[in-house]
């Protein structure tokens, strides 16, 4: 895992949301979209993580992480929001018919590979996203 500063992830954390942001004005957000939220909230709950352990940058801190942004907001002490932990697919049809379950720390992968969720769905997450990016704001005083 590379290492980045905590203002890299910060720029990288306003930066994607302000780009999911312009998606949600027009009322056209995709899951395309709805995976810039995603990165947007794990780069600042990562920025809040290395602020609140005085760290500059994020060397030796995500490795074993990685992408579950449950555990990093169990980690932060994060009480009450969390992404609900078991997603659902569609299932696989061909050559015969497959349930498809993960968990939530697969969720970047579900939007980036073109999944759709079905339960909990696609705007129910997103939802979820935005009630812990509104945490992450009120964390970093924007």
């Amino acid at each position: 895992m590379l290492t980045f500063t905590s203002s890299e992830l910060e720029r990288a954390y306003k930066s994607a949301f302000k780009a999911f942001e312009e998606a949600q004005k027009q009322n056209k957000q995709t899951n395309a979209h709805r995976l810039l939220l995603f990165y947007a909230v794990e780069t600042g709950l990562k920025t809040v993580f290395l602020n609140r352990k005085g760290k500059k940058d994020s060397e030796g801190q995500f490795e074993e992480i990685k992408h579950d942004l449950n555990e990093l907001m169990e980690r932060l002490g994060i009480n009450g929001l969390c992404l609900i932990e078991d997603i659902q697919l569609k299932s696989l049809k061909f050559p015969k018919k497959r349930q498809r379950n993960t968990k939530s720390s697969d969720l970047n992968q579900i939007w980036r590979y073109g999944a759709e969720a079905k339960q909990p769905t696609d705007e129910e997450l997103e939802q979820q996203l935005l009630k812990i990016k509104g945490w992450i704001q009120g964390e970093l005083k924007e």
